[in-house]
């Protein structure tokens, strides 16, 4: 029985990918909601000194009430009406903007009038995380084009800021990267909080615009999310070894930026040939496709065209006789209708098995569509009747098998070069195509004076024009 083929459509994401993220997702959205609820567990105990001692101070009110209108707006059911959901997601993400919009104009006018506080810059920063969040949660639903740029275009600046943001705070947490000034840094619970919101909202915006493509199943999905875990990591690690050795102080200072290269370069080569073989793979895997049947697994038109145009070139220059050899399934109808479709698709591999078990590794064998084969090669006029022997043999071989429903039948016929003139394969095609009909009018002959039985035991005929 043939194996059903699954439509695909490079276009269309994959399910199983989209529940993987929307796992991930909603996962992001519980650890936020937990941190925000032991934030508002500090404020009634004061934190211990292990708390205190990794950065975790009670948030503000502000940033509180801020969480919480994010997760609402990432945690709306999908199954609710469409327009509610809109009025609710734009009512709470607007309430974002606008209250971080007012503390970025506050920490402005004190820039200006000189009296800016020294957490100010953090502070700023974390408003822009939130204004850049709220935004971004405002255009979720948008489907005009140049929109959702512009929406992809802030989702990957709020990546980037809450990147700086708790990349600094985690810096300033460990031992080899401590400066001399010591630098003011936010609470750890809006940081992580911010951190997990910014993934929410770039997995949420999956499903159109420049990040759909993390749910292709094509080769560019599957290279952008193998690859992002290291390009995203790789930097960070590579100022932690650099802080690392400087402290320790045994290597000299150029040949810590020598190895540090060299293993940069390393690394990047060995992602770029990864790209490359992917690619690589890819490309013949489309090749075979364009040349291939797919479901018998020989060449299709094009891949005839391609190789026997070779041979029969090869052949012309050597002075060498070439054959086109036309076969065509007989019966393939009735056994549509009588046993499926299914049992049709199997006669064809099955003719296909006989062809290619009865055929050198030189010839080339191809399924041109429907019900027709031909084999084409360095088939001399004295070899045709030992090709046919063969091929009749492997025929009733197959028909002997036992619990068989329909015997496998086919007409053939041939054409080879005339030693005098350079023929086309166009024109050996047509030339073989026009003597297997005549062996079809032959046998249509036969069947009309002779029995089934009789016909369906009667050899192959041969019809050369």
């Amino acid at each position: 029985m043939c194996e059903c083929i699954q439509p695909f459509s490079l276009g269309e994401p994959s399910p199983a990918l989209r529940t993987r993220l929307a796992t991930i997702e909603n996962t992001g959205l519980g650890l936020t909601a937990l941190i925000a609820c032991l934030d508002m567990g500090s404020h009634i105990h004061e934190p211990g000194a292990w708390m205190a001692q990794i950065g975790w101070y009670p948030m503000s009110a502000l940033a509180q009430i801020s969480i919480w209108l994010c997760v609402l707006c990432l945690a709306l059911p999908r199954r609710w009406p469409a327009l509610l959901i809109s009025k609710i997601r734009t009512i709470a993400a607007t309430l974002v903007v606008a209250l971080h919009l007012s503390i970025l104009f506050l920490l402005g006018y004190q820039a200006l009038m000189h009296r800016l506080p020294r957490c100010g810059l953090l502070a700023g920063g974390l408003s822009s995380c939130f204004v850049l969040l709220g935004i971004t949660l405002l255009s979720i639903a948008t489907r005009r084009t140049h929109l959702i740029h512009i929406a992809d275009v802030l989702t990957i600046a709020l990546c980037l800021l809450a990147m700086v943001l708790s990349s600094g705070a985690l810096i300033s947490n460990l031992a080899f990267f401590h400066s001399p000034v010591q630098q003011p840094c936010a609470p750890i619970g809006i940081l992580v909080s911010l951190s997990l919101l910014s993934i929410c909202a770039l997995l949420h915006r999956t499903e159109r615009g420049w990040f759909s493509i993390l749910l292709s199943p094509g080769l560019g999905g599957k290279l952008v999310r193998r690859l992002m875990p290291t390009i995203l990591l790789f930097p960070f690690a590579r100022e932690a070894a650099r802080a690392r050795m400087i402290g320790v102080g045994h290597i000299p200072p150029p040949y810590i930026t020598a190895l540090l290269a060299s293993a940069a370069s390393a690394i990047l080569s060995c992602l770029v040939l990864y790209c490359a073989w992917r690619i690589y793979a890819m490309e013949r895997e489309i090749h075979a496709m364009t040349l291939r049947d797919p479901l018998t697994g020989l060449y299709n038109l094009r891949g005839f065209e391609l190789l026997a145009g070779q041979t029969l070139h090869v052949a012309q220059r050597s002075a060498l006789p070439y054959s086109v050899l036309f076969i065509d399934l007989d019966g393939l109808k009735q056994t549509n209708d009588t046993f499926g479709h299914a049992a049709g698709s199997h006669a064809l591999m099955e003719t296909a098995e006989i062809l290619k078990s009865a055929l050198r590794e030189t010839d080339v064998l191809a399924h041109i569509g429907g019900d027709e084969f031909v084999i084409a090669g360095q088939i001399a006029p004295q070899e045709i009747a030992q090709v046919l022997q063969r091929i009749e043999a492997c025929r009733r071989q197959k028909n002997a098998e036992p619990g068989r429903n329909f015997p496998i039948r086919f007409s053939l016929g041939y054409a080879i070069t005339q030693p005098e003139q350079e023929e086309s394969l166009a024109g050996l095609l047509s030339r073989a195509d026009k003597a297997m009909y005549a062996v079809k009018r032959q046998r249509k002959l036969f069947a009309a004076q002779s029995s089934t039985e009789a016909h369906t035991s009667a050899p192959v005929e041969l019809f050369q024009n």
